[in-house]
């Protein structure tokens, strides 16, 4: 019996909250509400120039992606659609779940935050498209 594999239609922009003062903004992200796991991990990625990161999916792994500064473009892919989201600064945090390959390229001085469900954990990576496509045809 095949589990059920993620799909694109199962990513899920967020528009942030954002309080705007003469001195800067603050977008805040609560735990079950704008994210609706857990968090385990957080971690930022930073770009000086043009950057492609994310090359893999994740076996179980949920992502919420939020661009700090400068413009971050996702590409996803579920093997059989692809979908890109461009993401501006607070301007919304993206849901990816599981079995989703992730393509990322950051623009020049951009900053990129992730927060995920689950520890750091190599062994739940799918580094390969072809190894990620085969995966979804046995899940």
């Amino acid at each position: 019996m095949k589990s059920a594999l993620s799909t694109l239609k199962e990513i899920k922009a967020i528009s942030l909250k954002i309080y705007s003062e003469a001195s800067g903004k603050l977008a805040a992200i609560e735990n079950y509400a704008e994210v609706p796991w857990g968090m385990q991990r957080v971690f930022i990625i930073t770009a000086e120039n043009l950057e492609i990161r994310g090359n893999h999916a994740h076996k179980n792994c949920s992502q919420a992606f939020i661009v700090i500064s400068g413009k971050v473009l996702l590409k996803s892919y579920d093997g059989l659609s692809e979908e890109s989201f461009e993401l501006n600064p607070l301007d919304k945090l993206l849901l990816v779940p599981p079995h989703i390959w992730i393509d990322l390229e950051l623009s020049a001085g951009s900053a990129l935050m992730v927060v995920t469900d689950e520890p750091y954990d190599e062994e739940d990576y799918i580094r390969d498209k072809k190894e990620f496509l085969k995966f979804r045809m046995n899940a």
